[in-house]
């Protein structure tokens, strides 16, 4: 089984989501983060440009695989 999210810019909600999985689900399943945070300041990261990393971090340590989604100023820009 797959279990598939996208983080908005909260890797608290990582790792409370996989314990829960682990606790709740009596099978084996990948869980999949994709991260598409900012790495700039934005409202959406309370102008924390750490987030991304952050989320990568918390991917990392709990062996979930993690997806980073280029966001970038110039992408924005061209919207």
């Amino acid at each position: 089984m797959k279990v598939v999210t996208s983080v908005v810019n909260n890797p608290t909600f990582i790792e409370i989501q996989y314990h829960c999985l682990k606790k709740h689900l009596h099978c084996d399943f990948e869980y999949i983060v994709f991260n598409d945070a900012k790495e700039f300041p934005d409202y959406t990261n309370d102008n924390d440009i750490t987030i991304k990393k952050q989320i990568t971090d918390t991917c990392n340590e709990l062996g979930i695989k993690c997806y980073e989604i280029e966001n970038d100023k110039d992408i924005q820009k061209k919207q």
